[in-house]
């Protein structure tokens, strides 16, 4: 497989560009007073924003932990290189 440097740095300028603007929605200024509400919602509707909300966060916390892992990794690569067999 040839390395199409140009496509991996798109990938990486791509995802920084999702999370920027991920990071910059302000979300919980948006979502805060839509929840505080009187009335707002049900019990079982609650329910349903709480599940969404515990899986987003597990979601964000798995993005940064493999950003890290590739970053890590990144770093390590090509350090240690094994003569080929003979």
């Amino acid at each position: 497989m040839d390395h199409d440097i140009p496509t991996l740095e798109r990938q990486i300028t791509d995802l920084q560009d999702v999370l920027r603007k991920l990071a910059a929605k302000k979300f919980d200024a948006q979502l805060i007073p839509i929840i505080k509400r009187p009335g707002w919602t049900t019990p079982a509707e609650f329910r349903l924003v709480s599940g969404m909300l515990t899986s987003m966060q597990a979601q964000a916390v798995q993005l940064a932990t493999l950003q890290d892992t590739v970053l890590t990794a990144s770093r390590e690569i090509g350090k240690q290189r094994v003569p080929a067999a003979v």
